[in-house]
């Protein structure tokens, strides 16, 4: 079973999803939720001192769901900047690779948001920490982030569909300049055995000693972890994105050849069987489907959305 659903991704997906449908009248041109938010919009100020918004849970959430949809690609589609995140609703539990924890409740206006919405935009966006967390232009800022997302997705979306032309089209990419957002989705688009096969053969090339930092700090024997055959999706996954550091990883130049030559290989060899790559290609037209065209959606309902809100009024 390939694992083109990543929990992270469907989550974040699925989260905002829920939360679009339950906010009907904040996407709705003439509606009263629609209509403050345009006018919150487009006056300048602080957020907490618009009564407006602090005692509506619909606006604070569309806030939040924002927040969320500018989270959903920081680092490419997995988003590996989180290392879990689980949505009960209306809560929502974040759990960062550096092991903080942010939790928030939809529709609530609390320090606990605060606390993830200050971590989002200063430490992952990377905003200017000068700019305050809660004024009215946040909700531009947070639109923009969106739109560039929406043409990296387009830009993904237009990569996905030359890998459905043939085998050929699969050994070109990875003979060029294959980012590692692509990779990780192509490799998780292989069965979980064809995953084992390729560590355990790439391993034999490599030193007993070779060891990489995990994401939460240990450090780990290549040839160990690569020997072992794993069918635990989650177990597979980690190995998937430590293996990616590996191809990457430009502190360990010879390592990294060893990598890229080795998986060009092999890949090559797998794709030759007709059914594997029958196989591979139901994947790719999946995370198309589940990944990729849910996110262009709800990206262009939000730039959508943001036009009509900051249209003039005549």
């Amino acid at each position: 079973m390939a694992f083109h659903q990543t929990p992270i991704c469907l989550e974040l997906i699925q989260t905002m999803l829920d939360q679009a449908q339950d906010l009907s009248t904040v996407f709705e041109k003439g509606s009263q939720d629609f209509q403050m938010l345009s006018d919150l919009i487009s006056n300048s100020g602080r957020l907490k001192d618009s009564e407006a918004f602090v005692n509506n849970p619909k606006l604070i959430a569309y806030l939040q769901l924002l927040h969320l949809a500018s989270l959903s690609m920081t680092g490419g589609l997995f988003v590996p900047v989180l290392s879990s995140f689980t949505y009960q609703k209306p809560n929502v539990s974040l759990h960062w690779g550096d092991r903080l924890v942010d939790r928030f409740r939809f529709g609530i206006l609390d320090s606990s948001f605060e606390r993830f919405s200050t971590y989002l935009q200063h430490k992952i966006l990377g905003w200017p920490s000068h700019q305050s967390v809660f004024d009215t232009a946040i909700f531009s800022r947070l639109n923009n982030q969106i739109l560039q997302y929406k043409d990296l997705t387009l830009n993904v979306r237009e990569k996905w569909c030359f890998l459905q032309k043939g085998p050929h089209q699969i050994r070109t990419l990875l003979d060029g300049d294959i980012d590692q957002d692509l990779l990780f989705f192509l490799l998780s688009c292989f069965p979980p055995e064809q995953l084992n096969t390729m560590f355990i053969k790439i391993q034999n090339h490599f030193p007993d000693e070779l060891t990489v930092d995990s994401p939460d700090g240990n450090s780990l024997n290549v040839k160990v972890l690569f020997q072992t055959p794993s069918t635990d999706l989650t177990y597979l996954v980690s190995k998937v994105k430590l293996y990616l550091q590996l191809f990457f990883g430009s502190g360990m130049p010879i390592i990294q050849e060893i990598t890229q030559m080795q998986t060009r290989r092999l890949m090559g060899e797998f794709l030759q069987n007709n059914r594997l790559y029958e196989q591979v290609q139901e994947q790719v037209k999946s995370i198309i489907d589940f990944q990729i065209t849910p996110r262009l959606e709800l990206y262009t309902v939000f730039e959508l959305h943001f036009k009509k809100l900051t249209q003039k009024r005549v």
